[in-house]
């Protein structure tokens, strides 16, 4: 029941993107009000849903817990992205974590290619870092 409850408010706060200046400035501060109004809501909405897995992974005695896990399934790993998500302002970073919840619960899986590009960027960022923090 909680996996189909997550499932739809991802797929409904799919397009709720965090509020841009550029609203402000192109369409009415009452449009920008819109905006961070939505934005909050699926913040709150996304973290109610991380602590009610949260608290329903706890609640389950090891031997299902085990089972689940066995089945692919990860309600910890879930939790903690749903957690995130509610915290992330960074849009690819949101993104980033929606997709960890999705896989986490077996769920169909939102703009994988998106994600996997922009986990693969990080990945050359960091490795890029590396290389020059070695060289100094």
């Amino acid at each position: 029941m909680v996996r189909q409850e997550i499932q739809e408010e991802l797929t409904f706060l799919g397009d709720v993107y965090s509020p841009r200046s550029q609203i402000y400035y192109e369409a009415t501060g009452e449009d920008y009000e819109k905006e961070v109004e939505a934005f909050h809501e699926a913040r709150e909405k996304s973290r109610r849903l991380g602590a009610k897995l949260a608290a329903l992974h706890t609640s389950l005695g090891l031997p299902l817990r085990y089972a689940l896990r066995y089945l692919g399934y990860d309600l910890d790993k879930a939790a903690k992205f749903l957690l995130r998500l509610s915290t992330e302002l960074q849009d690819d970073r949101r993104k980033v974590c929606r997709y960890r919840v999705e896989c986490a619960l077996r769920l169909p899986l939102s703009g994988e290619h998106m994600v996997k590009a922009i986990i693969k960027s990080w990945e050359r960022t960091k490795a890029e870092a590396l290389k020059r923090a070695q060289r100094n």
